[in-house]
């Protein structure tokens, strides 16, 4: 990361439309329909004393959110934060709890709180250097949430736990309208493909699912015989695969 950033924008065919220069340092982004912009640079002190920036469509900072209050030497993270939700826009960060949705006023608002228990990551790792704390972190267990998706009946997400050199990625689903959540964890050998969720369509998950893995381990996969009959004739070299799940009442 530099200290300034350029916004392209293309169109579908590829043809570059325009440009627009940004002098922030950031890891993600987001662009409202409004063209307001927001940039996220994750736990960086280089970027400045905060970590969440607005600007207008010219690239002009209107607001800045979330002061750089934590240890000099933490690393940044270079992950996904923003998510498109239930006409909302979520935002998340790496080893915190919260769920935030872009509010108002250039604001965010919370919208829901987990508790991972022993694997929250204590108020402590802040103040710690960066490999102390993630070696403290590490053998304590923590846990993260990532790919987010929220409609009016789900809210779903991917939980990892790490600890030491034990790892467990879980598919964490909430039926509002039931109230029921539930968790399943994924065998990276039989269902790997349940790793990367792309959306949700009514009631069916969509993920994405790469060749060479399908292909590698179509013996163990656990699919209906329709879509192991679609996939009879993948080779490593085809196109990433798209795949529905009915989601579990």
């Amino acid at each position: 990361m530099g200290n300034s950033l350029q916004v392209h924008t293309f169109k579908k065919s590829g043809e570059l439309v325009g440009s627009i220069p940004i002098d922030l340092n950031a890891t993600t982004f987001y662009i409202m329909p409004s063209d307001e912009m927001w940039f996220y640079s994750s736990y960086n002190m280089v970027a400045g004393d905060h970590r969440l920036f607005v600007t207008d469509g010219d690239g002009k900072v209107k607001k800045k959110l979330l002061p750089n209050d934590f240890n000099d030497k933490m690393l940044p993270i270079g992950e996904q934060s923003f998510f498109e939700g239930n006409e909302a826009v979520l935002f998340r960060e790496s080893f915190k709890t919260s769920v935030y949705e872009l509010s108002k006023g250039d604001s965010l608002r919370e919208l829901y709180r987990f508790n991972f228990g022993a694997t929250t990551v204590p108020e402590k790792y802040w103040e710690m250097d960066a490999f102390a704390g993630f070696e403290m972190i590490s053998k304590q267990g923590f846990s993260d949430l990532s790919h987010l998706f929220d409609t009016e009946k789900y809210f779903i997400a991917i939980v990892a736990t790490q600890k030491e050199r034990d790892r467990k990625k879980e598919l964490y689903i909430w039926n509002k309208s039931t109230n029921k959540e539930f968790k399943i964890e994924i065998d990276e050998d039989e269902q790997g493909y349940f790793s990367t969720p792309i959306g949700i369509e009514g009631n069916q998950l969509v993920f994405i699912a790469y060749s060479p893995y399908l292909v590698s381990n179509s013996e163990n996969l656990n699919l209906s015989d329709e879509a192991k009959a679609s996939l009879s004739n993948l080779t490593e070299d085809s196109n990433p695969v798209i795949i529905y799940a009915r989601i579990p009442e």
